[in-house]
């Protein structure tokens, strides 16, 4: 999304998901503005002296729950994936900067944060070949510098250890048969999926895995692993991180092929522990020395070409592809343009109770109601009450039929950390409510398009792909007709 994530002053850019519902594959056009927008991302970033990018991510998000990558991804087809990934990895290092693959062998498919716990992938490699490996195979042959592995389990493959820690998955798999030569960096060792410490009971209680009998295993360089050998409805459970000492865990790292370690919990102490496993000889020092050269040959290779940026021009590319992005799901008849829409109802539904949540969408209504999720979700009776009442700013009455049209808002937010990307059933019971008691009802989500999934019976569903103040001014101009709907849904709903 640019750096404006996290430089004041510089240009927030739409996600990947909105880059492909924007951006027509077909269109010399709409190629040439993501070109630009790539080239403005990239011109930032040199500008502001930062020399790697760790985009794009490749990750096809297959599944409509993934709590994680959602909307940071382009979609859910590999092919579409590898065209916009190769598009911004040529982008990226045309401008002398290092772009980087994420998440390998692929994030798209799970149900867990990695940032919570440890994500499980129930593949085969040979299942991962015909789908989450198209992206990285496609972006290793178009010169990719670095891929980011994350933190996977794969039982399939190594039902001891993570993917990032995991020879058989860095080298075996990623270097040798996938012939990658670049950098290989893991993913932030402060995630709980390789630092948080599970009782040999608590881990894999987290992922259902009951009535189990763990034993301790070797996993190599003098580092003991619990291991669970129970099988639930025909699968082997993974294993789980259960006594790795952060030293451990970047011993591991190292031995099993990472060039880089990202974000380490202490610096020093990750340093030592490597340092010991040289002087031990569990680390050969040959090990070290292939990482180092790796990392020379890259940093040889750095160009910047500094010059000046038009942060003006670059945000007019960022709201162009945002207003290209919203995109039309559904309309029952022609309901749409409505262009006077100030006496409208406008009804905000908020998962993640944001700050200011539809700032920008309240300054075209009249009335507005908001009803938010509870933070605590175990308190219901709470919850309901706090549904119940509504907080109807403007007493809206939802009796049947009380209100010819309304627009209802969706919020919700893909975060690291939150553990989930959908609503709450009975956020989604109580707008189904409120859809059943308008005569026509027009359903927007700012967020997650699966979102949209659970409300077919809307009039008019509209998917716009972050809830940023000027999506809310996107989908404004698109409601009312001042632009047209240009966007293309990414995924199947």
């Amino acid at each position: 999304r640019g750096l404006g994530q996290q430089v004041e002053g510089t240009t927030v850019f739409p996600c990947h998901m909105a880059f492909s519902a924007a951006i027509n594959r077909d269109n010399k056009d709409d190629i040439r503005l993501l070109r630009q927008a790539i080239n403005a991302i990239s011109s930032e970033a040199v500008y502001t002296g930062i020399n790697t990018l760790l985009i794009p991510v490749l990750d096809i998000n297959i599944n409509p729950d993934n709590p994680i990558i959602c909307t940071r991804s382009f979609g859910d087809n590999p092919y579409v994936v590898s065209w916009f990934g190769k598009e911004f990895i040529k982008g990226i290092q045309n401008k002398g900067l290092i772009a980087c693959g994420k998440h390998f062998p692929g994030h798209g498919g799970t149900e867990i944060d990695s940032h919570k716990a440890l994500p499980v992938i129930r593949k085969s490699i040979n299942k991962l070949e015909r789908c989450e490996l198209i992206p990285f195979k496609e972006a290793i042959d178009s010169g990719v510098e670095m891929i980011m592995v994350g933190h996977l389990s794969i039982p399939a493959i190594d039902d001891l250890l993570p993917a990032s820690l995991s020879k058989r998955v860095v080298t075996k798999i990623l270097r040798k048969r996938l012939c990658f030569n670049g950098l290989i960096l893991s993913d932030a060792l402060t995630m709980d999926a390789v630092s948080k410490r599970f009782t040999p009971l608590e881990g894999p209680a987290i992922y259902g895995w009951d009535d189990i009998d763990p034993v301790r295993k070797s996993v190599s360089n003098g580092v003991d692993k619990i291991s669970i050998p129970y099988k639930k409805d025909g699968v082997k459970a993974p294993s789980f991180l259960t006594g790795f000492t952060e030293k451990e865990t970047a011993v591991l790292a190292v031995d099993a092929g990472i060039d880089i370690l990202l974000h380490p919990e202490d610096v020093d102490t990750t340093a030592e522990g490597i340092l010991e496993a040289i002087e031990d000889r569990r680390i050969p020092s040959s090990r070290i020395d292939a990482s180092v050269k790796r990392i020379l040959k890259v940093k040889n290779r750095l160009r910047f070409e500094k010059s000046s940026v038009d942060f003006r021009s670059n945000r007019r590319i960022s709201e162009s592809i945002t207003q290209r992005s919203i995109t039309l799901v559904k309309e029952n008849g022609s309901i749409l343009p409505i262009h006077k829409i100030l006496n409208i109802p406008l009804i905000i539904v908020d998962d993640d109770m944001m700050k200011d949540t539809g700032s920008t969408l309240k300054r075209y209504f009249k009335r507005s109601a908001l009803i938010e999720e509870n933070a605590q979700r175990a308190l219901e009776s709470e919850y309901e009450r706090k549904i119940n009442s509504l907080h109807f700013e403007a007493k809206l009455q939802l009796k049947e039929k009380s209100y010819k049209i309304a627009v209802i808002v969706l919020f919700s937010k893909i975060a690291a950390g939150k553990g989930s990307s959908g609503m709450n059933e009975v956020l989604i019971t109580k707008t189904k409510e409120i859809i059943k008691n308008c005569l026509v009802s027009i359903v927007v989500s700012f967020g997650s398009p699966y979102l949209l999934r659970h409300f077919t019976d809307a009039d008019v569903l509209v998917a716009a792909y972050e809830p940023t103040e000027e999506v809310q001014e996107s989908v404004i101009n698109c409601i009312r007709g001042k632009v047209p709907f240009k966007g293309r849904l990414p995924v199947a709903l």
